[in-house]
């Protein structure tokens, strides 16, 4: 394995890791907030070194990130502030409640860790970078006394699906996006998936 995987992400990898989530995630972000770069600048300032789980390659370049909530708190947090700094006070307002609503998830009890998402670096999918990051979440799950892992995954990403239900994962829940959401984040519906640990 020519990479390691830590807890945390480290300082200097802060904006790498927004951009990755912004590239993955292009088109949850694309209609609400814009494109990756843009994206990009809203998430660095909100990511929350503390809920992510790393993998480095030897020369220290980021590869892949993998978030979760505990405690009420994600990889991903921006402030009200950062949107109304950004967007203005109206566009600012919108775009917030907008995201919250669409975004808002929990979990089912007090011990399941959520897991926000996984971003694999273009060029290094394939190398065993999502397993080795689902390995140590559940590493870090069962320290922190957890008893279920769960997750979200979108219709238009099977194979996420399939490396999900690969590794033990197990469908619980599906839920039909309404067609205005659709138009806005082109999600057709999400299926929840939950790992017992």
């Amino acid at each position: 394995m020519d990479f390691i995987t830590q807890l945390g992400i480290r300082t200097e990898h802060k904006e790498d890791a927004a951009r990755l989530y912004a590239i993955a995630f292009q088109t949850k972000f694309l209609k609400i907030l814009g494109s990756p770069e843009e994206v990009t600048q809203l998430l660095k300032d909100g990511i929350n070194t503390q809920r992510g789980i790393s993998a480095i390659s030897a020369d220290n370049e980021l590869l892949g990130i993998s978030g979760f909530q505990l405690d009420n708190t994600s990889l991903t947090d921006i402030k009200f502030r950062t949107f109304v700094s950004k967007y203005g006070i109206i566009k600012g307002t919108l775009k917030y409640v907008v995201l919250a609503a669409i975004f808002y998830r929990k979990p089912d009890k007090k011990s399941q860790l959520l897991m926000d998402g996984i971003a694999v670096k273009e060029g290094n999918r394939g190398r065993g970078i999502g397993k080795q990051l689902f390995i140590e979440l559940e590493k870090f799950s069962i320290q922190s006394k957890m008893t279920s892992i769960k997750l979200d995954v979108i219709d238009e990403n099977p194979k996420a699906k399939k490396l999900y239900e690969s590794i033990g994962f197990v469908p619980t829940k599906y839920s039909k996006t309404p067609n205005f959401i659709y138009k806005l984040i082109g999600v057709g519906g999400v299926t929840t998936m939950v790992k017992e640990l």
